[in-house]
C-alpha cells in the first residue's frame, strides 16, 4: 500500500486533505507504519498543489469557524411578543405574565395556567 501512495504523490495528482485521511485511515488499521505514514505525509506536504490543498483553504477555514464561534456565544435574539399558539393541556400553558401577539396586538396573560386565546377569554389577557 505504501507503494500505492507513493505513486500517486510522484503524479503529483491529488488533493492533499483527502490523501491526509487516506493514509490516517490505512495507518489506523495497520496497513501503514508509523515511519510510512510520516513518510508519505511529508512527501504530500512537499508537493501538494496549493490549489488542491487543504493550505489553500486554511483562510476561509479560519473564517468559518471564527463565526460558527461568534454564533456559539452570542445569544439569540428573543422575540419579546411571540406569536401566540394554542396550548395542548396544561404542561404548555402560558403562566402569568406570559407576553404574545395574537392578531397583531400584543397581550400579557393576566392568569396563570393560561390555556385560552384573548377572543375565547379576554378577561385572562390585558392588551399592551
Amino acid at each position: 500500500m505504501y507503494e500505492v501512495f507513493q505513486t500517486a504523490i510522484s503524479a503529483n495528482r491529488f488533493d492533499l486533505t483527502a490523501l491526509t485521511e487516506k493514509v490516517t485511515k490505512y495507518h489506523v488499521e495497520g496497513k501503514l507504519t508509523d515511519e510510512q505514514r510520516d513518510s508519505l505525509l511529508a512527501q504530500a506536504q512537499a508537493q501538494a498543489d496549493p490549489h488542491n490543498s487543504y493550505g489553500s483553504w486554511q483562510d476561509e477555514a479560519d473564517k468559518l469557524w471564527a463565526a460558527i464561534r461568534e454564533l456559539q456565544t452570542t445569544e439569540p435574539p428573543v422575540e419579546e411578543y411571540p406569536q401566540w399558539v394554542q396550548p395542548t393541556g396544561a404542561h404548555d400553558a402560558y403562566p402569568l405574565g406570559a407576553k404574545v401577539t395574537y392578531k397583531d396586538k400584543r397581550y400579557e396573560s393576566a392568569i396563570g395556567a393560561n390555556v385560552w386565546s384573548p377572543d375565547v377569554y379576554p378577561a385572562g389577557w390585558k392588551l399592551q
